[in-house]
């Protein structure tokens, strides 16, 4: 099994006199997130996310078998304004592998979100910013919509 840790998650980059908004943080052990993986869809990849130490642990095993190939987890959804916001801040002890990280700009389960890849370094500690810019917006994984994320 595969296994990242985050310590913080989507910490908001301070834009113009703004200053850095929280918005997960692991230490407090208040999120709830929910593991959803290709089983939706007849595969067989299985994943999970839980609190150890004032850190959430995303664990996996990734299958391309009965046409999977998705592990994820998923926060409640939250209303949180980050327009005055120019990106987000993660740290995280990865394992080596890149992860997409999606941010969702509306209720909807199904749909749009917008996407930019993190690049791990195993057992190494990082600090990752990631500007809104860099966001690419997607639709069940892969290209699928026009709009720019702002």
């Amino acid at each position: 099994m595969q296994t990242a840790e985050f310590l913080s998650i989507l910490i908001a980059i301070a834009g113009n006199f703004q200053p850095a908004m929280t918005v997960f943080d692991f230490s407090r052990g208040d999120e709830t997130w929910r593991n959803i993986d290709d089983t939706i869809m007849g595969g067989r990849s299985l994943s999970e996310m839980h609190l150890e130490n004032g850190k959430a642990v995303f664990s996996g095993l990734l299958s391309l078998k009965s046409g999977g190939g998705f592990a994820s987890v998923r926060s409640s959804t939250g209303d949180h304004d980050l327009s005055a916001y120019r990106g987000v801040q993660i740290r995280l002890l990865g394992d080596g592998k890149t992860y997409g990280l999606r941010i969702k700009t509306d209720q909807m389960f199904d749909g749009v979100s917008y996407q930019a890849l993190l690049t791990t370094k195993a057992g190494e500690w990082q600090v990752v910013t990631v500007p809104f810019e860099e966001f690419q917006p997607v639709l069940r994984g892969r290209p699928g919509a026009d709009r720019a994320l702002r």
